[in-house]
């Protein structure tokens, strides 16, 4: 029983992009480590908030195996890579005008748990609402009034209106 030649010659073709496949895995997993070690060291040395720590190491851990995927999927795919990436970027483009006050909103909340402008606690006015910080999620902060509403501010506000955080500089004190 012999072989075709142009299966063999196949075969070998596969078998070599198998073990780059291999190799572009191997180094983008230990990669994805270093770059969330890295990230969350980063963060916790700038005394960054707990789960937002977590959260960048885990989304710079995905970025890396993103790109690592797409590189096996390069490997394998070679001539139709292009059209591949073209239609993944079309479809980014969608989701990303789609979920656009979603992903603001987001984006502004670990901005706020990384730089932490104002903390639990805090008294705060924004857009014309002066309330107590109960708590800061990724969404959304929530204010407790004087009078004992509750005040839901999107984080995307908190990042394009006037904030006053009275807690941070007390009034009165020395002349």
């Amino acid at each position: 029983m012999t072989l075709d030649p142009a299966t063999l010659e196949t075969a070998r073709d596969y078998a070599v992009r198998t073990v780059w496949a291999l190799l572009v895995i191997a180094v983008a997993l230990l990669a994805a480590r270093i770059v969330r070690g890295a990230t969350m060291r980063s963060l916790a040395r700038h005394r960054a908030q707990a789960n937002a720590t977590i959260l960048l190491g885990n989304v710079a851990l995905i970025v890396v195996l993103v790109l690592g995927s797409l590189l096996v999927l390069a490997i394998y795919t070679q001539g139709s890579f292009g059209w591949i990436l073209t239609s993944f970027s079309a479809v980014g483009i969608v989701v990303g005008l789609s979920l656009q006050d979603i992903l603001k909103n987001f984006f502004a909340g670990v901005w706020i748990l990384v730089e932490r402008p104002f903390s639990i606690g805090d008294e705060i006015e924004i857009s014309g609402y002066t309330g107590e910080v109960q708590e800061i999620s990724f969404r959304t902060t929530q204010l407790r009034t004087a009078d004992g509403q509750q005040v839901i501010v999107p984080n995307g506000n908190l990042m394009t209106s006037p904030l006053v955080n009275m807690s941070r500089y007390p009034r009165g004190g020395t002349s």
